[in-house]
């Protein structure tokens, strides 16, 4: 039996995996457009509760999505509603904040937080998506990339 080279391996991994398994033009989108807006010093909330994977006896009708993402100092309540090919963005901070809201993604759309931290967004393009939240004083908190 012939040792086996590794480089030699590796391309054949790499064609096998391009053959059988290519990563998608969406993927690859979703995969550009999350590095190409990181924010080395925002805060991560990572999601802690999305219904599109609770029991169907959770609010909200047909097209309506909830998610909630977790930080140490804010969480973001988010209710997402498909309209066509858009979506519609309702939020509320807790604990109720003024603040900047930046939705990042395909079509960046840019909100401010009322006092009680409320916020929308009316007609987002379809897509991954993350939203940015700038507090005065509080510094910057990015949530985890979601895909509608």
């Amino acid at each position: 039996m012939s040792a086996v080279d590794a480089d030699d391996l590796q391309r054949s991994l790499r064609r096998a995996a391009h053959l059988f398994d290519p990563v998608t033009a969406g993927l690859l989108e979703a995969a550009v457009v999350a590095h190409a807006v990181r924010l080395p010093g925002a805060e991560l909330a990572e999601m802690v509760f999305d219904s599109g994977t609770a029991p169907a006896s959770v609010r909200g009708g047909a097209g309506v999505r909830l998610l909630t993402f977790g930080a140490a100092t804010l969480s973001v309540d988010v209710e997402v509603t498909a309209r066509g090919s858009a979506v519609l963005l309702v939020g509320q901070l807790t604990p109720g904040r003024s603040a900047e809201i930046t939705v990042r993604g395909r079509r960046p759309a840019a909100a401010v937080a009322d006092g009680l931290g409320r916020f929308g967004f009316s007609h987002l393009a379809r897509g991954p998506f993350s939203l940015l939240v700038r507090t005065p004083g509080a510094g910057s908190l990015t949530t985890d990339w979601i895909a509608l």
